[in-house]
């Protein structure tokens, strides 16, 4: 399954590139229900082109077979949404896994190239998400570092914002998904009720670095969160948890 492969010794050969698209292919079919929006369906179509276009293209940068044979196979797949098409996504997951284990070293000696080729076609292919950083404190360092992870290795459209700016609510309307850079405020719960009323999914991240007093607030903040039903991120994460997290989230919300 997706979830099995997110196992860092399952995954440690794996261009980030490849996975990128997977927690839409998996998490679209694994939620579907018989209304599915324009966007969520373009999403899903853009990735599932994405990734057959991605292989084909390490497969000729590294001049590997196998690479371009599961591109063919993707390309050729049926591009609905359906809980019919899960056992063919974990398939097709195990499938880069295993080839990508035994191409690592040509991956490797590739690696600069790949990563640089995947991420300019990805900005071609796949419109990406939006995504809405709120500052609930005065620690900007906690947004930038959010920030910087979401553009430079998820490729999402991210803006952001003080929780008190008067441009909020103009952001809100405008964005796909909000995210919480702190649970250190005290009153992380009042915003994320006041938030809530925009039917926007989200989450909240603990703050990455912070004074030890500041970083058990947030755990307790983020851990009653949690039992509310917003996900959360403690502490350190990577970009494959983040953008894992958030498409997981956003798919379950608009087709659940």
């Amino acid at each position: 399954m997706y979830e099995e492969i997110r196992k860092p010794r399952m995954l440690q050969d794996v261009p980030l590139s490849l996975i990128r698209p997977l927690p839409v292919l998996y998490y679209a079919n694994k939620f579907v229900t018989s209304q599915i929006s324009v966007k969520v369906r373009n999403l899903y179509q853009s990735n599932l082109t994405y990734l057959g276009d991605a292989l084909l293209l390490i497969g000729q940068l590294i001049n590997n077979i196998e690479f371009r044979d599961v591109a063919s196979y993707i390309q050729d797949m049926d591009q609905t949404i359906s809980t019919s098409h899960i056992e063919k996504i974990q398939s097709l997951s195990l499938d880069l896994a295993r080839l990508c284990t035994l191409a690592k070293q040509e991956l490797r000696n590739k690696s600069h190239e790949i990563k640089m080729t995947a991420m300019n076609l990805y900005s071609k292919q796949v419109d990406p998400l939006k995504i809405l950083v709120i500052s609930t404190d005065q620690n900007m360092d906690n947004v930038q570092k959010v920030m910087g992870i979401l553009k430079g290795f998820c490729q999402y459209s991210v803006d952001c914002s003080q929780y008190d700016s008067p441009v909020l609510n103009h952001k809100l309307v405008d964005s796909d998904f909000i995210i919480f850079s702190s649970t250190s405020s005290p009153e992380i719960h009042q915003q994320v009720k006041k938030i809530d009323t925009y039917r926007t999914p989200g989450l909240a991240i603990v703050p990455i670095n912070s004074k030890s007093t500041d970083i058990e607030r947030a755990v307790r903040h983020g851990s009653q969160l949690l039992k509310t039903g917003l996900p959360v991120l403690f502490r350190m994460f990577t970009p494959l948890r983040i953008f894992t997290t958030i498409e997981k989230t956003y798919l379950a919300y608009h087709l659940r």
